[in-house]
């Protein structure tokens, strides 16, 4: 099922990238910042905002779209939304509740579902925005559009939870979730912000693995969450100037076990990533390709931390 709806988005942007290969509002200026101009040119921030990182001349032009992929984008992503619905439905959304559950902050602590819900609406603003974008609507309208479909996306599958899950209604969810998409709406207006990037990485547990019908979604045991820092943005030009471009460092954390006992993080880590961004192909459609790979943590090199031991490997 999952690997259908992925699917079912790439067609999208296959298709609606192959309508628009001339539109100049490309994707490919989103996140085509120079290195060393972020930080350390004496250019004013809105000057470097509106030319050097978004192109956003854009902006100044008509905000009229495309009916035609208006309308292809809303039919893919409501037949994805019906497609992740039912999979939900046939792996967590089995048993009815007689009532509607609320959750409103049994535990205290940050757990890695918080974690996952802002994951989550972060990593689908940026494929409404896509989506949104390739209707000729300009990048303003497109990213805050985009952000507030993806917290009612996230708030529709919360709502469910509280009719079919003993979990229930979960008030942190829904506030990671807006939390997510406001990041998203403040990469864009702070671009400094896009030195900081949400990351995930997933293996199924031994838990999952054991139980098919589980809903790997709540596999929480095979997630990682991770920032991903662009350190040659971040440091300072004496540093900066040796570290590699396409190499970044990634501060992660996992649960011991998965939901049912404990999904609260005890393990933290520290590893290299790669900087899709930089990876060296061009156009549109690899522009889009690139921008979503920088949402996954590729495993290198790095430290696992526990509250008993320091282990020493590569991360994923």
């Amino acid at each position: 099922m999952i690997k259908h709806i992925i699917l079912i988005l790439l067609f999208n942007y296959i298709y609606i990238y192959s309508l628009d290969q001339n539109n100049s509002d490309s994707l490919g200026n989103r996140l085509d910042f120079n290195s060393d101009s972020l930080l350390k040119s004496n250019l004013n921030y809105s000057k470097l905002y509106n030319f050097e990182i978004y192109n956003c001349d854009s902006l100044t032009k008509s905000n009229d779209c495309d009916i035609t992929n208006l309308t292809i984008m809303g039919g893919i992503f409501a037949v994805a939304g019906i497609s992740i619905h039912q999979y939900i439905k046939n792996t967590a959304w089995k048993n009815v509740n007689n009532k509607f559950i609320s959750n409103f902050g049994t535990s205290k602590c940050i757990e890695i579902s918080n974690l996952g819900y802002f994951f989550s609406s972060n990593l689908t603003s940026h494929f409404f925005t896509a989506g949104f974008e390739n209707t000729k609507m300009n990048y303003e309208s497109a990213v805050v559009y985009g952000s507030l479909l993806s917290v009612i996306y996230a708030g529709y599958f919360e709502l469910m939870n509280g009719f079919y899950t003993q979990n229930g209604f979960s008030n942190k969810n829904i506030l990671s979730s807006l939390l997510g998409s406001c990041f998203a709406i403040g990469q864009y207006y702070f671009p400094y912000l896009k030195n900081f990037q949400p990351k995930i990485s997933y293996y199924p547990s031994s838990n999952y693995k054991n139980v098919s019908s589980t809903n790997f979604v709540k596999d929480y045991a095979g997630q990682k969450y991770w920032l991903g820092l662009r350190i040659k943005e971040i440091m300072p030009e004496s540093v900066s100037k040796y570290w590699p471009s396409i190499l970044m460092l990634s501060i992660g954390v996992a649960p011991n076990k998965n939901i049912g006992k404990s999904n609260e993080i005890t393990n933290g880590y520290i590893s290299f990533d790669i900087d899709a961004e930089q990876i060296p192909l061009y156009g549109k459609f690899w522009q889009f390709i690139k921008n979503t790979f920088t949402y996954f943590h590729f495993p290198l090199p790095g430290i696992k931390f526990t509250n008993k031991t320091i282990i020493y490997g590569f991360c994923y």
